[in-house]
């Protein structure tokens, strides 16, 4: 869009100077309209009713096993609950996903506004929930004290930690602790449930890495803005004992969600990987030239009604499930699995979901590419805001006439010409200055010290 024109509709009170213009590119609706709102209300009555509560009897009250969630510190839509248990010759490990498809039905209105949203979006300055918050953060959500309905899938393992058997359960629970990332982190140490629990998620991380499991060990850029304005930027290690914990469990889920669809012919949606170009890092490492570099050569994920492996975890099958609150794909499987478990015809036929798959796939690509542009918009926003002239960078790679350079502190990729870089190699650290930024613009010109 012209400069002039944005800068009109701002004059004029028709956007904001920050407007997320990729909201109206894409057609992305940030709030819900009356009608939906009126039907998450009378789902979240209906639900709130006692009638609804146990299907006939064919829930499984786990109410009295120790469930814990960990999430990030600004989490309220609370999808996936964890617990470990001492049984006989073993440990039970239950994954406990709350059980959206109680209150979100086929072909429902709620259900249509989900498949039309897709997937929940996580930006900088706003949060745009795939269902209203009174279903997503409220009747759903796994909020500790609370008794909500989950699909349970329980993992036993023996004494030394190799996979027993397993099932899925629709069952009641009710979360004890909420932890953040950053309190599990110090319980691990302390606490032997979670000790235990984060060696056997080691293992399994190990049996992954055996199978060929690429790791690409990049912390995640966190950026947020107040209602200030204010730019904060940070990053976070993937890489720590709570991180891995959470990481693995939903990896042995969805994979052993996919072992079991598949084993029973019932339709699903699968995510799938081929193996990469090239491999750079073997079994891993922390270089990030390195690791930035592998991720050229990966092969892209897809999705498909047939299930194939996902070489980049290291599994023969894989779907998503764990996140049926903020993702249709998961909401979808969620269904199938519970029709799988209660031994009645699968909601969706292989026909159906085939349309279902494709605008799936319109949808998360849509919110991949506007949550990269987004962020990357108020990156620069920060570098502008507070006039930075001089930052660290590091080479990946010299193309025709630039040099693709990652700037570290905030995971900005950027180019810079070749005249003004002297003799550079892909690898080299070095410092640059910022000659000119403009986020509105999209601008970043920049020059070697």
């Amino acid at each position: 869009m012209p400069q002039g024109v944005f800068e009109l509709l701002v004059k004029l009170g028709v956007w904001r100077v920050d407007e997320n213009l990729y909201l109206h590119r894409f057609g992305i609706q940030q709030e819900f309209s009356s009608g939906i709102i009126d039907a998450a209300a009378q789902a979240a009555g209906d639900l709130r009713g006692t009638s609804n509560r146990d299907e006939g009897g064919l829930r499984e009250d786990l109410t009295s096993i120790s469930v814990l969630t960990i999430d990030g510190s600004a989490t309220r839509d609370y999808d996936d609950g964890l617990s470990m248990r001492a049984v006989e010759n073993g440990t039970e490990v239950g994954i406990h996903i709350a059980d959206a498809a109680a209150v979100v039905f086929p072909d429902s209105p709620l259900d249509n506004e989900a498949l039309e949203r897709v997937t929940s979006h996580y930006l900088p300055d706003t949060r745009i929930p795939m269902l209203p918050t009174m279903i997503s953060e409220d009747v759903c959500s796994l909020r500790q004290g609370e008794e909500r309905l989950a699909l349970s899938l329980l993992v036993r393992f023996d004494s030394e930690d190799q996979l027993q058997d397993y099932r899925f359960a629709p069952s009641r629970i009710r979360v004890q602790r909420q932890l953040t990332y950053s309190e599990a982190n110090e319980l691990v140490a302390t606490e032997e449930d979670l000790g235990k629990l984060y060696r056997l998620c080691t293992r399994l991380r190990r049996q992954r890495i055996k199978q060929g499991a690429l790791l690409l060990p990049l912390p995640e850029l966190r950026i947020w803005v107040n209602s200030n304005n204010d730019i904060n930027i940070g990053k976070l290690d993937r890489e720590t004992p709570a991180q891995l914990i959470v990481s693995e469990l939903m990896i042995l889920a969805n994979g052993l969600a996919a072992k079991a669809l598949a084993a029973n012919n019932v339709p699903a949606i699968y995510r799938s990987q081929e193996k990469p170009q090239e491999n750079l890092v073997g079994e891993g490492t922390d270089d990030l030239y390195l690791n930035y570099s592998q991720r050229r050569y990966l092969s892209r994920a897809e999705l498909g009604v047939k299930p194939k492996p996902h070489n980049g975890l290291g599994v023969t099958a894989y779907t998503n499930w764990t996140s049926p609150i903020r993702r249709y794909m998961d909401l979808v499987v969620l269904r199938q699995l519970k029709s799988m478990v209660q031994e009645k015809l699968p909601v969706y036929t292989l026909e159906a979901l085939e349309p279902i798959v494709a605008r799936i796939t319109i949808g998360q690509s849509q919110a991949l590419q506007m949550k990269r542009e987004w962020t990357r918009y108020w990156i620069l926003k920060y570098l502008e805001k507070e006039q930075i002239k001089f930052l660290d960078a590091l080479v990946l790679r010299q193309g025709r006439r630039t040099y693709n350079l990652l700037i570290p502190e905030c995971l900005l990729e950027a180019r810079m010409p070749l005249e003004e870089g002297r003799g550079l190699n892909p690898g080299d650290h070095f410092r640059v200055e910022v000659v000119r930024v403009s986020a509105r613009e999209e601008v970043l010109k920049l020059k070697m010290v």
